[in-house]
């Protein structure tokens, strides 16, 4: 069974080591309930599994927003709002899977959107910016 998501560090690194290996361990926790939902894996575990992303991404917004606030990044009010936003969805797609037992494809597309689009296009902002303060110093 292949992975649902595979880091692509070209693509995906923000120049943060802290904050790539963060992202990693995000993408290995999402590949387990993917695997778990492929494998028809109880409901207790995969529920354990989707408790335990859910509060490694708590963890991981909370990391970055500080990492985001020691290196002064001005994005950083903006970056809080689409990580609460990402949080609210996250937490409607458990929600719904407390009540129906489902992980659907619905779900996984959520996340993998999340990933590459959130990494891509906002997360690598802040490790160009420490770059360009690193040239700039």
């Amino acid at each position: 069974m292949s992975d649902f998501f595979n880091w692509d560090s070209n693509k995906l690194s923000t120049q943060i080591k802290e904050m790539d290996n963060e992202h990693m361990e995000l993408i290995r926790l999402m590949n387990v309930v993917y695997s778990s939902v492929e494998a028809k894996k109880s409901f207790p575990e995969i529920q354990k599994q989707l408790k335990a992303l859910g509060s490694y991404t708590v963890k991981h917004f909370q990391d970055e927003e500080a990492y985001m606030e020691k290196v002064k990044f001005p994005g950083l009010n903006t970056h809080k709002i689409i990580h609460q936003k990402l949080l609210e969805q996250f937490g409607e797609y458990s929600q719904e899977f407390e009540k129906t037992k489902v992980l659907n494809e619905k779900f996984f597309r959520f996340l993998s959107v999340w990933l590459t689009s959130h990494i891509m296009s906002i997360d690598t902002k802040y490790g160009q910016h420490v770059q360009s303060q690193k040239k700039a110093g």
